[in-house]
């Protein structure tokens, strides 16, 4: 009996060792296991969640470029298309009629042509008509033949009878009839008297003889 008591406890002496041991390495695998659980919570779970806010933030990036560009893409007003305006071109200024060349002779009448200034004595600068000859005014506009010199002549010529003079000292030329003269008409002294710039001037034209005057109209017509 005492043999057997004996034989059990080394048994058990011998067994006890092996069966800490074997539970102490159960022990470490558990911990190095729980370790690498951890290792890979710690590591691999992380990244997961890394790879997820990444894409998140992708996602994001790429809603607000999209975004950004249909802010950027502003919608064109249609442009106004304006109606050309027309050049205004500015009026040229009316020429002067041309005499006629070779207008009908109503009557020739021949004899001399004197000369008169409106400071003569005795006059008042004006015609008969009214015109007045001051400040070198001895031209007239004649619609139909332009611009004229001023003469005066017969009552029986009417007031705007164009008048053509030839042969005279400064040549051949065109003349209204505006005013009148004592001694200015058929059978006086001088046939016309011609109006110049002042009595000095028409002093030293002096007179025309053998002067040949053409009326080529009568009045103003």
């Amino acid at each position: 009996m005492k043999k057997i008591i004996v034989l059990v406890n080394i048994l058990i002496l011998l067994v006890i060792p092996a069966v800490v041991v074997k539970t102490e390495a159960l022990q470490n695998d558990q911990i190095d296991t729980l370790q690498e659980i951890r290792y890979v919570n710690s590591s691999v779970l992380p990244v997961k969640k890394v790879v997820k806010e990444e894409k998140k933030n992708s996602q994001k990036d790429v809603k607000e470029n999209k975004e950004k560009k249909v802010s950027t893409v502003t919608t064109k007003e249609p442009t106004k298309i304006e109606p050309k305006k027309e050049e205004v071109k500015p009026t040229p200024p009316p020429t002067p009629p041309k005499p006629d060349p070779k207008p009908d002779v109503i009557r020739t009448l021949k004899g001399s042509l004197s000369g008169y200034g409106p400071d003569c004595k005795g006059c008042s600068g004006k015609t008969s008509t009214g015109w007045d000859l001051r400040n070198g005014n001895i031209y007239y506009p004649d619609t139909k033949y332009g611009r004229v010199r001023i003469v005066a002549g017969d009552r029986s010529i009417p007031f705007g009878s164009i008048v053509r003079v030839k042969n005279s000292k400064i040549g051949t030329f065109l003349a209204i009839v505006l005013d009148r003269g004592s001694g200015v008409g058929i059978g006086k002294k001088h046939l016309f008297d011609l109006a110049f710039e002042s009595e000095a001037k028409a002093a030293a034209f002096m007179v025309s003889y053998n002067v040949t005057f053409e009326i080529i109209r009568e009045g103003y017509k």
